[in-house]
C-alpha cells in the first residue's frame, strides 16, 4: 500500500509540474559545479526519501538529475548512481522504507529515534558518495 501510495504522489507531482520546478531550482543550487549539483541531487533523494518512500524518491528524482546532468554536459552516470544510493539511505524516517515501518511499532521506537541514527549516517553515506561516485563513474561525457 505505502509503495502504490507513493506512486501515485510521484506521478501527480510529475503531472502538476511541480517535479520541473524542483529540478530547475536543484539545478540553480547546484550551479555550474557538478560535485555541488551531485550532493544537491543526494540532498534532494533523502528528503523525498524523508517524506515518501525510497521507490518513489527514485523514480522523482531521476528525470530532474537526468536534466541536471545535462544542462552541465557531463556524463548521466554519476547523477543515476547517486540516485541510485540516495534513494536507498531511507534511515532518517520510519515512512520512508517498508522495513523501517516494520520495526517502528514493534521495537517501540521513535521518530525521534530514526532522526537520531538516520541523519549523521545520511551525511556520511553523502560525503562518500559525492566524492566516490566520479571516480568510478566520471564527469567526462
Amino acid at each position: 500500500m505505502v509503495i502504490a501510495a507513493a506512486m501515485g504522489l510521484e506521478s501527480a507531482v510529475t503531472a502538476s509540474g511541480l517535479s520541473a520546478h524542483i529540478g530547475n531550482f536543484l539545478g540553480v543550487l547546484g550551479g555550474n559545479n557538478a560535485y555541488l549539483a551531485l550532493a544537491v541531487v543526494f540532498l534532494g533523494c533523502i528528503l523525498m526519501d524523508a517524506m515518501v518512500t525510497n521507490v518513489a524518491s527514485a523514480v522523482f528524482m531521476f528525470p530532474i538529475s537526468m536534466t541536471i546532468a545535462s544542462a552541465l554536459d557531463v556524463s548521466f552516470m554519476p547523477f543515476v548512481v547517486t540516485v541510485m544510493v540516495g534513494a536507498s539511505c531511507s534511515f532518517i524516517s520510519p515512512v520512508s522504507y517498508q522495513t523501517n515501518l516494520m520495526v517502528y511499532g514493534p521495537g517501540e521506537y521513535s521518530f525521534g529515534n530514526f532522526v537520531k541514527v538516520g541523519i549523521p549516517l545520511s551525511i556520511l553515506v553523502g560525503v562518500i558518495t559525492v566524492f566516490l561516485t566520479p571516480i568510478f563513474f566520471p564527469f567526462q561525457v
